[in-house]
């Protein structure tokens, strides 16, 4: 089978370059593997020539999300010795189906990158929830590509390391990068839960962090010769982090509680409980990554959260924002209920509406129309653009929205001369329409 069509999830997973079975051997191989007891599940995201489109990151993290939750939230580490530019498009879907992952209970490891650059510049290493680990070579310096800065959160060995390769049982390979840093510290946090099977994953986080050695990573310098610009060597330079690379020592783990309750629609008289539930309401945990959407009965959950006060908030479209404050006490759940009052659906709302006519070359007119529209109880459907002449519809162009906000432009071309009138419409996903006018373009 070929092995491209086995990605995120949805096959065998085979290695066809080497860089997975090198890094699953470091994290849990009978021989080089840091946590020897581990079972290891590949979900490849990369065909055999390298490259992938983010799509196939989301699909990695939904599914490994999935699969923890249908095996009952069983004790995981998922490790991501990938990455690439954070500035995409795509970024936030990316960020949001990864911290989905962490809030099942998965916790994230994830390679610094190797640009000697910012890690906060990448993907996924830009993640506040995930443990991002940058490279050090055999005298504990930080490797001259390993990206740095405030993104990375410790460093581990990752420089001619040595592990399984894929052309055989028995085949080994020393290579470099922070992919080879990354497993390092997943093993040492698949052995933390082998101690502390009901370690959340910020309780991971926590422990790891507190189980580095301090301020023992250097930057390299480099030494030139005389006053030309050749290096000739390498000199240590100012601190630059802290490493980790051993099993941790007796954790104490912080005392825990959970947050539980449920999110329902007010009646007329504004009481519950006869209000009907509300599916996939977003709850957050204000000041952290934390959120739950609610499930058919309105139910939503966040446990093991450390000893203290949070503010919960929920959204959901075409209701009124609410939020509560709760107090977590060790062993204890704490019931949080919100009841959402609806909003009055006056329709969608165009924010931003110009049209200009220019002229292409000699008979062609392009008529450019931008738009913004926005909707306050309810989702947009579509927004059409109508070029009007003496009352008759004579061009148009129309794009589908989705979601509470939308913008965007059409261009339309015609060969009748100018004026035009132009027309724009938008409407929501009940019929409901908003429609303004303008003249003489």
């Amino acid at each position: 089978e070929d092995p491209d069509n086995t990605l995120a999830g949805q096959g065998p997973g085979e290695d066809c370059r080497g860089h997975g079975t090198h890094v699953a051997g470091t994290i849990g191989g009978a021989i080089y593997g840091v946590a020897k007891d581990v079972d290891l599940v590949s979900v490849r995201i990369f065909g055999c020539t390298g490259g992938s489109p983010w799509s196939r990151t989301i699909a990695a993290y939904e599914w490994v999300t999935e699969n923890h939750n249908e095996r009952g939230g069983t004790r995981s580490v998922a490790n991501m010795s990938f990455g690439g530019w954070g500035g995409h498009e795509d970024a936030e879907a990316v960020l949001d189906a990864l911290h989905a992952m962490i809030s099942a209970g998965v916790s994230a490891v994830a390679a610094a990158g190797n640009t000697g650059g910012s890690a906060c510049d990448l993907m996924p290493a830009k993640s506040p929830l995930a443990m991002t680990v940058g490279a050090t070579d055999r005298n504990d310096w930080q490797t001259t590509w390993s990206s740095r800065g405030d993104c990375v959160d410790w460093y581990a060995p990752g420089q001619d390391i040595t592990s399984a390769w894929w052309e055989s049982d028995d085949a080994v390979n020393e290579i470099s990068g922070t992919s080879m840093a990354a497993p390092h510290t997943s093993g040492v946090a698949a052995l933390f839960l082998e101690a502390h099977p009901e370690a959340s994953p910020a309780q991971v986080f926590e422990a790891l962090r507190d189980g580095t050695t301090k301020e023992v990573v250097v930057e390299q310098v480099p030494v030139y010769s005389g006053n030309s610009r050749n290096i000739k060597g390498y000199e240590a330079g100012d601190v630059v982090g802290d490493l980790l690379y051993s099993r941790l020592g007796v954790v104490v783990l912080p005392a825990t509680g959970s947050i539980a309750g449920t999110v329902k629609m007010a009646t007329d008289d504004g009481q519950e409980p006869n209000g009907d539930p509300i599916e996939g309401a977003t709850v957050r945990i204000d000041g952290t990554f934390l959120s739950a959407l609610t499930d058919a009965q309105g139910a939503y959950s966040f446990a093991q959260l450390n000893e203290g006060t949070y503010t919960l908030s929920v959204t959901e479209v075409g209701f009124h924002p609410a939020e509560e404050q709760a107090t977590v006490q060790e062993d204890q759940i704490t019931v949080v209920d919100f009841v959402l009052d609806a909003r009055e659906n006056h329709g969608p709302v165009i924010v931003e509406f110009d049209a200009q006519s220019t002229r292409q070359r000699q008979g062609i007119y392009s008529i450019t129309v931008d738009w913004a529209v926005s909707h306050h109880a309810g989702l947009l459907q579509s927004v059409r653009s109508e070029l009007l002449q003496d009352g008759r519809v004579v061009g148009s162009d129309v794009s589908d929205v989705q979601g509470e906000n939308g913008s965007g432009s059409h261009e339309i071309r015609t060969t009748r001369r100018p004026p035009f009138d132009v027309r724009l419409t938008v409407t929501d996903q009940e019929g409901k329409t908003a429609v303004e006018e303008k003249q003489d373009i």
